[in-house]
């Protein structure tokens, strides 16, 4: 995140490993924080609606996979979660 602030890919890295480490507060921060960098990403609107599925936010999770399915019609991943 250091040498790439502004890149959404390495707050999805750092929010995986963040989730692994039993860290879910920080987790959420850069899984948030990845989204704010790219908005449009399916791939990290599903990520993120994962996280919050496993957290028990149904309803943040059924919204990022709404916007995730919008953003990228064609992206099965969005649609098995």
């Amino acid at each position: 995140i250091t040498a790439w602030p502004r890149l959404a890919e390495a707050y999805l890295r750092a929010a995986i490993v963040e989730t692994l480490a039993g860290e879910p507060e920080r987790a959420r921060r850069h899984f948030d924080q990845a989204v704010e960098l790219g908005p449009s990403s399916p791939g990290a609107r599903r990520m993120r609606a994962e996280f919050r599925l496993a957290s028990g936010d149904l309803a943040g999770a059924r919204a990022d996979l709404e916007r995730a399915i919008a953003d990228a019609p064609h992206d099965g991943a969005a649609l098995v979660v």
